[in-house]
């Protein structure tokens, strides 16, 4: 099989960039880096106020309320603190295989979806047809992934601790805390 390519470079007219064009480019550039800085500074300017928000929502005024005896309660500028039960469950990327065991062993396995993938080559799409046709065959470079939705695996935490009962700490990550919403006071 032989390539053909052809060079058109003879052809293109070469021009010298004027002054204005340099100079507009050079503002051009500047402009993206310092854009681009600037992008990066307030990302890590957000991961640190998200952090002092967590520290305060989930911990400084859940703690203060509770010493006062208090679930809630307006502040003197309207605005309202309530104090809510947050349940969060998460599957370590290395507690997977075992996580999965463990609810299936235990009869929750429909919480899981199973992805299967199979992979194609270029000239392959009549096979790729009949399969999605007839979903029937051995084909080559076939995968699969186990998979459960974040918020499925959430409620499911929440309904387990809710009813008393308790997920395998050495599997799950299990958060079961108290977090502040406050609110404008509605006028």
């Amino acid at each position: 099989m032989t390539i053909v390519t052809n060079d058109y470079s003879e052809y293109i007219e070469r021009t010298v960039p004027k002054n204005e064009q340099l100079a507009a480019l050079d503002k051009l550039v500047n402009d993206a880096a310092n854009k681009e800085a600037s992008i990066s500074q307030r990302t890590d300017d957000l991961e640190q106020l998200k952090k002092q928000f967590d520290q305060i929502t989930e911990h400084d005024i859940p703690d203060l309320l509770a010493a006062m005896g208090l679930e809630e309660i307006t502040t003197s500028d309207g605005l309202h603190v309530k104090i809510n039960k947050q349940i969060e469950t998460s599957i370590p990327k290395e507690n997977e295989v075992k996580a999965f065991k463990w609810l299936r062993d235990n009869k929750f396995g429909a919480l899981l979806k199973t992805e299967v993938k199979i992979l194609f080559g270029m000239d392959d799409d009549e096979k790729a047809q009949k399969l999605v046709e007839s979903l029937d065959g051995q084909y080559a470079n076939v995968s699969n992934k186990t998979t459960i939705h974040p918020s499925t695996l959430k409620a499911f935490g929440r309904e387990r601790l809710g009813a008393g009962e308790s997920l395998p700490s050495d599997i799950f990550k299990v958060y079961d805390g108290k977090v502040a919403k406050i609110t404008q006071r509605k006028k």
